[in-house]
């Protein structure tokens, strides 16, 4: 196949040259004419305000060629990862992306789109006799084992027990024991949290809406203030948390939010499944993918409602 032949001109001289490789061209020009390497002669007629740090962890970033410049970051997998993820976020990605999405497809997301998601159903009819994988037990039983039999390495091991051995050390110096539970004030709190464990048993927690079938759920709560700021805002959606729950009941689990809130939280929507990490997981990248998480020390909170959820849901297991 022909490479496409393309004009480039020497910032230095002014020569230019036309051929089907410019940056080699380019870069081979400058160090015999000009005494200069093509990282030089970037820095210094390309692009002389180019960072050179990588914004992660100021380590040197990779120089990719005269025409590519430098990477966003250094050859550090972690750095590379918490870069896209930062860019993810961004407001301007997220516009970026919803423009982009309603030039080829016509909505802000793509599983907006019916063709795509008849498609994506087919394919999974052929692949598991099923719409949705999640659907397929088989594929679910996979998924579960594979999530409790995660092989950990030798170094991460060792980690543990170096980490344990300190841990007690350090209890053992400070308090003359090894066990945080036989530190006298740790038993006086715990009697405490017990009292008040037998304060959330007697709430009453209803879960306004309940869907699907398992032994698993999926759980979605939020605050009535949230909900009332929204409206009063003239806005549709509000702070909703999106957890999971390897039971088939949140209340119990939610119930013990309400110690550290003023008001007792209200579960809107309740998914009983087979695998809630993987619908969770699951619900959390499509609301995240429409720019609708929240940036929060944790990463289940997202400006959603209930119906919106449900939506997804039904858009998941192809209902």
């Amino acid at each position: 196949m022909n490479n496409k032949i393309s004009t480039i001109t020497c910032q230095i001289c002014g020569d230019t040259f036309t051929v089907a490789k410019p940056g080699s061209v380019l870069a081979n020009h400058v160090y015999k004419c000009h005494n200069l390497s093509s990282e030089e002669y970037y820095i210094s007629y390309i692009n002389p305000n180019v960072s050179l740090k990588c914004p992660i962890c100021n380590k040197p970033k990779k120089y990719r060629g005269i025409l590519l410049g430098y990477s966003a970051t250094c050859t550090d997998p972690k750095c590379i990862k918490e870069q896209l993820s930062q860019q993810a976020k961004s407001d301007e990605y997220q516009a970026k992306k919803r423009a982009t999405n309603l030039e080829r497809y016509g909505v802000e997301h793509h599983l907006q789109n019916k063709q795509i998601m008849q498609k994506q159903i087919n394919t999974d009819l052929d692949r598991y006799g099923v719409s949705r994988p999640l659907q397929d037990k088989q594929f679910l039983k996979l998924a579960n084992e594979r999530r409790k039999n995660t092989v950990r390495s030798e170094e991460y091991k060792n980690k543990k027990v170096e980490i344990r051995d300190k841990y007690k050390a350090t209890l053992i110096k400070k308090y003359g024991v090894d066990n945080t539970f036989a530190i006298p004030s740790v038993k006086e709190r715990r009697l405490i949290a017990m009292a008040e464990k037998t304060k959330i048993n007697n709430i009453d927690l209803q879960i306004s809406k309940k869907l699907g079938e398992g032994s698993e759920c999926v759980y979605m709560y939020y605050y009535d203030v949230y909900k009332d700021r929204a409206q009063k805002d003239g806005k549709n959606e509000y702070e909703c948390r999106i957890c999971s729950v390897n039971t088939d009941d949140p209340t119990t689990v939610v119930k013990s939010y309400s110690l550290a809130s003023p008001e007792l939280p209200i579960i809107g929507l309740a998914i009983k499944c087979d695998n809630a990490v993987g619908l969770k997981t699951t619900l959390q990248f499509m609301l995240q993918s429409r720019g609708k998480k929240l940036n929060t020390l944790s990463d289940d909170w997202f400006y959603t409602t209930v119906e919106e959820v449900e939506e997804l849901y039904k858009l998941v297991t192809g209902q």
